[in-house]
């Protein structure tokens, strides 16, 4: 009787404590999903960000130059039809650059939106500010004079340049985010990236000669 009861207990304890560990392992197995699908939803949202911000960039450049040759030649009703377009791309470029800052610090860094802000924003007011003081010059009946036009050339060209290369580095980092998000990135042993290491990893590195060249791979959540 004694044995049976031993053996009811055991079985019942055996249950209780392997439905309590697979009860901790489904939870842990739905916190990693739902990390990865958050770590998803980001890379999508920034991966769509990238065209529509690119998008408002090159309207807004386009529009200025165009302006600019507007300026450039004797006909202003060219230049006030210009005007209108560039005001167009204006007021559109401002209504959503609030919202731009704020998807760039969510999904990727607040560094583009530093860069953004300092090498696109700043000098697209910096250009338009010119643009419009000229547009006023040709109203009143002025002209333009050579070295003004060179330096707002120059500054155009600048601006073009500069667009290029926020938006080539926007889409190596949305490209950066994929591979993160899908394949992970690999860590090195060492004793400032310890605390990604398991416990059967570092007693894994006790028995590995060259653990200089002990790695991981490492899901974004886990990075972050």
């Amino acid at each position: 009787m004694t044995q049976i009861v031993a053996i009811v207990l055991s079985f019942v304890l055996t249950a209780l404590i392997g439905n309590r560990l697979l009860q901790q392992w489904q939870h842990r197995v739905w916190l990693r999903q739902q990390q990865f699908l958050g770590q998803e939803k980001e890379y999508i949202s920034l991966k769509e960000l990238f065209p529509e911000l690119s998008s408002a960039i090159g309207t807004r450049l386009y529009q200025a130059q165009r302006l600019y040759w507007a300026v450039r030649s004797q006909d202003a009703e060219l230049v006030e039809d210009r005007l209108a377009k560039y005001d167009e791309s204006v007021v559109k470029w401002n209504d959503g650059l609030g919202l731009i800052y704020a998807r760039l610090n969510i999904y990727i860094d607040f560094r583009y939106s530093e860069i953004l802000e300092r090498s696109i924003h700043r000098p697209f007011q910096s250009v338009g500010a010119q643009l419009e003081a000229e547009v006023r010059k040709r109203r009143l009946g002025g002209t333009p004079t050579a070295a003004e036009l060179a330096t707002l050339e120059r500054q155009l060209l600048r601006l073009s340049a500069a667009t290029s290369k926020f938006c080539r580095d926007l889409l190596r980092a949305v490209e950066e985010k994929r591979k993160l998000v899908y394949f992970g990135r690999r860590v090195a042993f060492s004793v400032f990236n310890l605390r990604y290491f398991s416990t059967f990893e570092l007693v894994k590195a006790l028995f590995i000669s060259d653990v200089d060249s002990h790695s991981i791979i490492c899901s974004a959540a886990d990075l972050r």
